[in-house]
């Protein structure tokens, strides 16, 4: 069996490894720049079990068991550090937070809903005058999306995956209800299956084979700043729910500490992105002088923005579309695909072959759309579409 796949980022990467694992004879990935080098490569990193989909929470909950003991997978350690996270809601919202947390527990999460008068022994100088409440949890951290992607990579290769970087895919080449090649502006290879993986492009995949995905694309901006108030890798991950539009902060090992979420405006595939400027920064003050006050102080140390994939319910898109029988979607990461993503590709790999999944991905089809099906569990309220 050969089993060509679309995109190097973390999902075509770890799903490339998994089908070795499990036997798959031949696997080839394709990737038009390098891997990780898409949405994968601006990832914040973030590992939390925040959701309020079983599903989603237990795959988290697999994503975070990998990237922490990635070594035993690949032999590479994946840069994972156990900080915490912190979530933040107006008290209004206490009822919400409650039963998230309740279903957080029924699968196994270790968290702990934090009261206002509790917030400033998790977080020193906080500040909790709006009226806010929260949730921590304990086990949560954050990993080197480039480590975890590279060490997928490289193990894959040592199996026998091959790589064609730099590598676009022109066209698919479909009979009847089935792909029957990848063509690149050199080649072509005839393949058995077809995995689109392939992040901000994958509509455009998809539209190779008459498969329509509703993909926008946001620009997420993330800002690394150093105060000379620390925030070091012992103060949890930072997410607040309680403005017009969500915001994080979260601690770097190099001592800095980023600030993103905020503004994630729409943005075309083939449009050139804003990135970071003075407006944004000036909300990142704001929104410090708010919540975290002391860090007001802080300067900019460098900034990035990437593009991401968001669905119409902000979760993935999982699956062979109909009517086609060997051509997977496993596409739309939403700004939160980092953290699933070894588990989604590890249920994915075992999914096409025939193995016995665990996890329900029938929720996630292309289909919930048409069907008025849509998937909750993500907050939508930092992207602008």
């Amino acid at each position: 069996m050969r089993v060509g796949i679309i995109g190097a980022g973390i999902h075509g990467a770890a799903t490339a490894y998994f089908l070795k694992k499990h036997g798959v004879d031949d696997v080839i990935v394709f990737d038009k720049d390098h891997p990780g080098n898409g949405s994968t490569g601006y990832s914040a990193g973030i590992i939390r079990f925040h959701y309020t989909n079983q599903t989603q929470i237990q795959l988290a909950m697999r994503g975070h068991d990998i990237i922490k003991n990635l070594e035993k997978y690949v032999g590479q350690d994946g840069g994972f550090h156990n900080n915490g996270y912190l979530v933040l809601y107006r008290q209004q919202d206490e009822k919400k937070l409650q039963e998230i947390v309740s279903r957080q527990r029924a699968c196994g999460v270790d968290v702990r809903l934090v009261g206002a008068d509790e917030l400033e022994s998790y977080f020193s100088g906080i500040s909790t005058e709006d009226g806010i409440i929260g949730a921590y949890e304990p086990d949560a951290g954050f990993a080197d999306p480039y480590l975890v992607t590279s060490g997928f990579v490289e193990k894959a290769k040592q199996l026998g995956v091959t790589f064609h970087v730099n590598t676009e895919v022109t066209g698919l080449s479909r009979e009847g209800d089935t792909v029957t090649s990848i063509d690149t502006p050199t080649d072509t290879y005839n393949v058995d299956y077809v995995i689109n993986a392939a992040g901000q492009f994958a509509s455009r995949v998809a539209d190779m084979v008459d498969i329509s995905i509703p993909l926008n694309l946001c620009e997420s901006k993330i800002a690394v700043l150093e105060s000379e108030h620390e925030y070091s890798t012992a103060h949890p991950t930072l997410a607040d729910h309680t403005m017009a539009t969500d915001f994080y902060t979260k601690p770097e090992s190099s001592g800095h500490f980023i600030v993103g979420g905020i503004d994630r405006p729409q943005v075309g595939l083939d449009e050139r992105k804003t990135g970071v400027n003075e407006e944004f920064l000036l909300e990142v003050i704001d929104r410090l002088e708010q919540r975290l006050p002391s860090y007001t102080d802080a300067s900019v140390v460098e900034s990035w923005s990437g593009k991401l994939s968001i669905t119409p319910d902000s979760n993935l898109i999982i699956g062979e579309p109909e009517p086609l029988q060997n051509f997977y979607n496993l596409v739309g990461g939403s700004g939160h695909g980092f953290k699933t993503g070894p588990a989604f590709a590890e249920a994915v790999a075992k999914d096409i072959l025939g193995k016995d999944v665990k996890y329900d991905l029938s929720q996630y089809r292309l289909e919930r759309f048409d069907e008025d099906d849509l998937l909750d569990g993500v907050s939508s309220k930092t992207y602008s579409v």
